[in-house]
């Protein structure tokens, strides 16, 4: 998956995942359920992921011998809307009676500005 953004980041000690741009994790280990969701994606849908890292320890021999490895499990697997944006508002020093709305994509990209006289209602955006 590629990561557009991180709600929550937690580093759990040394060998937790970095932040990055890019998430992976091993298809077996997830639900029956994350399973079937992720099968059933197309290229280019945008979905909401909570996972865990655990550095966990395994043994097929009884604890004679061991390795460590992550484990990734997905408890979160939402698919987020085509269109997700988020509003704020910005003036310009030259003209104070001047109001922009901006409007930003899930990405972080300024994807509208609408320039309004004052402030405006709710009402008088959706125009």
């Amino acid at each position: 998956f590629e990561i557009l953004d991180y709600i929550e980041y937690q580093k759990p000690g040394q060998y937790g995942d970095k932040q990055t741009n890019r998430m992976g994790f091993d298809m077996a280990e997830q639900s029956e359920e994350v399973q079937a969701e992720i099968k059933d994606l197309r290229p280019g849908v945008t979905v909401k992921l909570g996972w865990r890292h655990d550095y966990v320890k395994m043994s097929s021999d009884g604890g004679a011998t061991s390795s460590s490895s992550p484990d990734r499990r997905i408890f979160l697997f939402e698919r987020a809307p085509t269109l997700l944006l988020s509003i704020s508002s910005k003036g310009i020093e030259d003209d104070p009676q001047k109001c922009f709305i901006v409007l930003t994509n899930m990405a972080g990209n300024e994807a509208a500005t609408l320039s309004f006289g004052t402030t405006p209602t709710l009402r008088e955006m959706r125009r």
